[in-house]
């Protein structure tokens, strides 16, 4: 039986009264970074006496969230670097999700030539121990503990220099860097997508602005329309990007969900537009798993609905990577905290479904401000409007302040991509 360690300190702690507590955490915080910040450096030495390639080993759960494909191929292209991806599991939706989606994300790592491997060993029947890999530098793609297993996550070992870079642009979600402070300060580099960010962040000593790799994925993506029905340019092709948090715990973190109030209008609304437009159902990874278990929709109606998706004569469903997807269309309407930022990388006119007129609360400034690049939306009326307009081609009121959002928040520092500057960062701190 596993003992809980932190259970079991919680429970000492509370008999202590806090103002203690506080004094032993953080004297005990101070200590910690110290050890790590000796060990890291030695590390960092044993490597510049190696004088042999430095082995990277990126930790991906789910091809949705990989942004790293520039700095991975900037790695293979440098002799200093051998850089492999690890494909991990994420624990938190059960045993069957878990090897669906593994299975699902090395596919869409060998089809793209990646030096790639799984974490799961068929022959042992068990996930293979980071030690076998020898990493000297593990680039962390997720930074939740709740999603991986211990093995694969911050502090499973003491031999690498562990480096996060985040999977999507912070919005300043109130309380974020608490959260993290733990996994944060216990990183050799915390790679920031901007200033901004820095600021927010309470742990700053590891920090580097960098930028935001998704600058770089979209940059040098694909623009194929390999996602859409028809490759007529004739049709306005919009994208639906619905949230995954459908359940009232869900959105005590943050109320964003509109997916139960729209999922039958925008069917609705993509058959009334079927000789005008082309939609892509773009559902955020965890909603199909999170729809399963939902009392009013279960496994066979969530199959269904995503089934009549994937038949629509003028609709689809993509639930992979989604590179091509946003070159390739003309607008997005979405309630995802990710995509508040990121669909802003490509240009294009896009509006958000408010889920109440709280809808911008628990987001910091960057997040409120890009909120205004969009339209907003609260009603099916709102969604037609915003269709209506794509297809019409109407004014687009939002693009000037789109295109300063651009020119202040999202271009990488030093003229150069935010790959080029971690690859820069990494080389420098080892001196090679």
């Amino acid at each position: 039986m596993k003992i809980d360690k932190s259970k079991i300190v919680h429970t000492v702690e509370a008999c202590f009264p806090q103002a203690l507590v506080r004094v032993y955490r953080n004297e005990k915080f101070k200590i910690c970074t110290f050890i790590r910040q000796h060990r890291y450096a030695r590390i960092v030495r044993n490597l510049q006496e190696r004088k042999s390639p430095i082995n990277v080993v990126f930790l991906s759960i789910s091809a949705s969230t990989w942004k790293y494909e520039h700095l991975y191929k900037l790695m293979a292209e440098d002799s200093s670097f051998q850089p492999l991806v690890l494909v991990c599991p994420q624990v938190n939706f059960g045993e069957k999700f878990m090897h669906k989606q593994m299975n699902e994300t090395l596919k869409f790592f060998k089809d793209r030539g990646y030096n790639v491997i799984p974490s799961f060993d068929e022959q042992k029947n068990d996930f293979i121990d980071l030690s076998v890999l020898h990493p000297d530098i593990l680039m962390y793609t997720n930074p939740y503990k709740g999603i991986h297993l211990s093995q694969y996550f911050i502090g499973s070992t003491n031999n690498a220099l562990p480096c996060y870079i985040s999977y999507y642009y912070p919005t300043g979600i109130r309380g974020y860097h608490a959260k993290l402070l733990a996994f944060e300060s216990a990183l050799w580099i915390n790679f920031l997508a901007s200033s901004a960010e820095y600021h927010r962040t309470i742990y700053q000593s590891n920090c580097k602005v960098v930028g935001y790799p998704m600058f770089d994925v979209l940059k040098n993506g694909s623009n194929t329309r390999k996602d859409w029905k028809s490759k007529d340019k004739k049709y306005k092709k919009i994208i639906w990007a619905p949230y995954h948090h459908i359940f009232p715990e869900d959105d005590n973190i943050i109320q964003c969900s509109t997916f139960l109030k729209y999922a039958d209008i925008m069917l609705t609304i993509a058959h009334e537009y079927q000789d005008k437009v082309q939609f892509v159902l773009k559902p955020h990874p965890l909603l199909r798993a999170k729809l399963e278990k939902h009392p009013e929709w279960g496994k066979a109606r969530t199959d269904a609905y995503f089934e009549l998706w994937k038949a629509g004569q003028n609709t689809n469903l993509v639930e992979g990577e989604y590179i091509d997807l946003f070159n390739s269309s003309d607008a997005l309407i979405h309630d995802c905290g990710s995509f508040i930022v990121e669909y802003l990388y490509v240009n294009k006119p896009v509006l958000y479904l408010a889920s109440s007129s709280k809808y911008g609360e628990n987001i910091g400034s960057t997040g409120i401000e890009a909120l205004m690049c969009h339209e907003i939306g609260f009603s099916e009326n709102d969604i037609k409007n915003f269709v209506r307009n794509i297809y019409c081609e109407s004014n687009d009121s939002k693009l000037e302040a789109r295109k300063n959002f651009y020119r202040k928040n999202l271009l990488p520092p030093n003229g150069l991509t935010a790959s080029e500057n971690i690859l820069n960062e990494i080389k420098n701190k080892l001196h090679i």
